[in-house]
């Protein structure tokens, strides 16, 4: 498994992240009778200094909204990731 995050600066209140990551294949369980493909998952976000005690950020999770399957508790219930995903959240500072 590697994962890369990245965030670039556009401005002194606006920023862009980037991330990726990549799983190689793997068994579902310790049988090694299933396995779960490898792949890619690719993540964003937007910065914003409101000034400087308030930040928001959006996040995007899946960008290309791929089907991928990271987990599995037994060789017949493997767990799906989550489709495209967008969080937002504040930052405070008093």
């Amino acid at each position: 498994m590697a994962g890369l995050w990245n965030r670039f600066e556009l401005s002194e209140r606006w920023g862009l992240g980037l991330g990726a990551i990549y799983r190689s294949r793997s068994f579902a369980s310790t049988s090694n009778q299933v396995t779960l493909r490898s792949y890619s998952r690719f993540d964003g976000a937007v910065y914003y200094a409101v000034n400087e005690n308030v930040d928001l950020q959006l996040n995007v999770e899946n960008l290309f909204d791929k089907t991928y399957f990271p987990s599995a508790h037994s060789d017949s219930n493997i767990t799906p990731g989550a489709p495209r995903s967008y969080y937002l959240s504040a930052r405070f500072a008093f």
